[in-house]
């Protein structure tokens, strides 16, 4: 059994939860200091479908999403790794998922899930299996870094002449653009 440890920002102290170590796995904090964890697989002590976003409470206990019996949010890996599966919670607890559609390394859309688990509405149709995000402000503005560049230039001219011969497209793949789409 691994820990998760939390750092306390405001008072540099670390906090150790314990939890079981699932393959491809992605944190994030509710604003009431609840855990939301993102796995490729199912834990032992979960009878519902496999991958998705887990709740456990701040102790790292799984806990069942406000008013409902449900413990996970089902979310499909779109393919390779967990990297392009990313998802946050805002101030609210409201939860932004990036969700694959019909094809394993096709389109991808982000959902958004409410305090309770469940589907309020889609937020972006349309975003590529390899963007980042969704990210959102207090505004509740959404911000996705995609793959997007100015034709022809596969990555900035800051690194014209500094990349090592034959890795031109390595860097290529972490040059993009921010894009933000209003709440």
């Amino acid at each position: 059994e691994a820990t998760l440890d939390i750092l306390d920002e405001a008072t540099g102290a670390v906090r150790h939860v314990p939890r079981i170590m699932i393959e491809g796995e992605m944190f994030r904090l509710g604003p009431d200091g609840s855990i939301y964890q993102l796995d490729h697989a199912t834990a032992v002590d979960i009878s519902e479908l496999p991958g998705g976003i887990l709740k456990r409470d701040r102790n790292g206990k799984i806990i069942h999403f406000e008013g409902t019996r449900r413990t996970r949010i089902t979310n499909f890996p779109s393919g390779t790794t967990n990297w392009e599966r990313d998802y946050t919670v805002d101030r609210r607890g409201e939860i932004y998922v990036k969700n694959r559609q019909k094809n394993y390394h096709g389109l991808m859309n982000v959902e958004v899930f409410g305090t309770d688990g469940n589907r309020k509405r889609r937020a972006i149709e349309i975003t590529c299996d390899g963007s980042l995000g969704p990210k959102v402000d207090p505004q509740g503005n959404l911000y996705m870094a995609e793959c997007i560049k100015p034709l022809g230039q596969p990555f900035p001219k800051e690194l014209e002449g500094r990349i090592p011969a034959g890795r031109e497209g390595d860097y290529a793949w972490i040059y993009g653009s921010i894009i933000k789409y209003g709440p």
